[in-house]
């Protein structure tokens, strides 16, 4: 959320950010060009007295025991020696993780507390499934070594398809929350900017859904992309409140070189969660991801070997067969398993033969009829074809979608595919209330 004001030829710009730790970014230069308003907890001044200023100076005034270290290594990152620096620094007692990178032509320092000093020997128990060779269930392991790791009521697995729909396939929750297995959404809950914000990032993280955001005050527009403090999705942050949950981590996953989906934790009392632990959940996200890529091809390979068998055995029976109809009709089951189709239809000048579905002729004849006025032939497919073209047809069609294939050029014999719907139920994210939007309190 953004508010801009400008005066004369000046101008500040107000970003929220998550207040669960500190920012500061300046330019290759070292120019602070955006400071979080929680930083004056540290030093006490005003963030307005630092934009404009040294970096070196705020480095200084700020961490004084370490500031020689800090220095160097944002030396180092601004010439691209190093691709960022992660340091540990103590103030009044309590120890930071100081975090510096470089984005773009900024440089980024975000710092916050450090929880735990070492992850837990017994915290790492069920991560064995990632050095196994025969394991079935990666996603669900995946869940019950995340969820061990950093205790929250559920972690669960969103797949996102390429329609921009989305569903939980995987999960593993506390008997005190209400399961999220099999829950479906529409494309509106997961749009190009919140794809954008789960890609940009390793993982996303609020602590507190709840809690009150901080200011980042700049005299220049920051790109919050590699932000840790950035906010969540407005419509996620509402379907978080909606389901009763207060702390939220999400990891990406990349299959292929390519966003597949995310582990989702959630937990119903505000929770925070160590960096070098959700680091190394990170990491093992991506190593179950990279794991079940390797299983998700073999699978591929066994199918279309299995595939390549059917195929050779129709074209065997086929080559043996007097005409081709008749080499169809005697392999009509093997057609319908080449496209796990729950039936098939072999039409040829009127005469017609099925496997797998009970259809009248003379529906049977409408599709066809309804075929030859496509405009894209031989092949046509049609997912929904009975909400579409239902009406036209007399009595109820005993399927939802179709896959049509022409085989001749007298538009006579025809393959017809048939499926069975699947009833399924969307959650719609179309309007997001006002209470989603949440502006800050001030």
């Amino acid at each position: 959320m953004r508010y801009r004001t400008t005066t004369g030829s000046s101008f500040t710009e107000q970003v929220y950010i998550q207040s669960l730790g500190h920012m500061v970014v300046s330019t290759l230069e070292f120019r602070i060009v955006a400071v979080s308003s929680n930083h004056n907890v540290l030093t006490g001044d005003s963030h307005c007295n630092k934009l404009g200023g040294r970096l070196e100076d705020f480095i200084s005034s700020c961490f004084s025991k370490s500031a020689e270290e800090i220095q160097g290594a944002i030396y180092e990152i601004a010439n691209f020696r190093s691709p960022r620096k992660l340091i540990l620094h103590e103030i009044d007692g309590i120890h930071y993780y100081i975090n510096i990178y470089v984005f773009e032509d900024h440089l980024y320092m975000e710092w916050e507390e450090q929880l735990n000093r070492a992850v837990q020997a017994s915290e790492m128990n069920e991560i064995g499934f990632l050095f196994e060779q025969n394991h079935y269930d990666t996603w669900g392991e995946l869940c019950v070594a995340i969820r061990q790791l950093i205790d929250f009521d559920r972690v669960a697995i969103l797949q996102v398809l390429e329609t921009g729909k989305s569903h939980m396939i995987s999960e593993t929750c506390s008997p005190t929350v209400r399961p999220l297995l099999g829950e479906r959404f529409s494309e509106t809950f997961m749009p190009s900017q919140a794809l954008r914000s789960y890609t940009e990032r390793a993982y996303m993280y609020t602590p507190d859904i709840y809690r009150d955001e901080q200011k980042l005050e700049t005299i220049k527009q920051v790109d919050l992309a590699p932000c840790l403090f950035r906010r969540l999705p407005d419509a996620h942050r509402y379907y978080m409140k909606e389901i009763g949950a207060a702390a939220g981590l999400f990891f990406r996953i990349i299959i292929e070189g390519q966003f597949w989906g995310l582990v989702v934790a959630h937990n119903v009392l505000p929770k925070k969660v160590d960096l070098q632990k959700r680091k190394l959940c990170s990491f093992i996200v991506q190593t179950a991801a990279s794991k079940e890529e390797g299983h998700s091809k073999r699978r591929l390979l066994q199918y279309q070997s299995k595939i390549e068998d059917i195929e050779q055995g129709l074209k065997t029976n086929l080559l043996e067969s007097k005409t081709l109809h008749s080499g169809l009709v005697r392999n009509i089951k093997q057609l319908s398993q080449l496209l796990h189709a729950d039936g098939v239809i072999l039409y040829l000048h009127g005469d017609v033969s099925s496997y797998g579905v009970e259809i009248a002729d003379s529906q049977i004849e409408k599709i066809v009829s309804l075929f030859k006025e496509q405009p894209k032939r031989p092949l046509w497919k049609d997912c929904n074809f009975r909400e579409k073209h239902g009406e036209k047809i007399s009595d109820k069609l005993p399927f939802a979608g179709l896959l049509v294939l022409q085989l001749d050029d007298d538009e006579e014999h025809f393959i017809v595919w048939l499926r069975e719907e699947t009833l399924t139920s969307e959650l719609q994210f179309d309007k997001v209330s006002r209470q989603a939007n949440d502006v800050p309190n001030e």
